[in-house]
């Protein structure tokens, strides 16, 4: 939640001056693309949320990187990186199998 708060906060610093005073100069298309980035980062920032299971979550960046690689690899049946694995990766790769069953749920 704390992540889909900071993506609204800097798209409304950065696009809130942008819309403010050139509004009237951007398009209908230009305004749509706005807010469709706006709408996807939001989306992507919950859907990330989702696929961590059973109470875990990265705590850091790195943690987070590292789930993310384990979450994508096991979503696409990749072979399971042993050489370089830690307790974050082997959690993506579990969520990320979990996913890619059929029938298988984000959470």
């Amino acid at each position: 939640m704390k992540d889909i708060i900071r993506v609204i906060a800097a798209s409304a610093i950065f696009v809130g001056p942008l819309a403010s005073t050139s509004a009237i100069a951007l398009s209908d298309d230009e305004k749509t693309a706005l807010a469709a980035a706006a709408i996807l980062g939001i989306a992507a920032l919950a859907h990330n949320k989702n696929h961590y299971h059973e109470g875990y979550e990265p705590k850091n960046s790195e943690a987070k990187a590292q789930f993310e690689r384990g979450y994508r690899d096991g979503l696409h049946n990749e072979p399971y990186d042993s050489r370089h694995s830690g307790m974050n990766y082997g959690q993506g790769y579990d969520a990320g199998q979990t996913r890619a069953q059929p029938g298988g749920s984000s959470e």
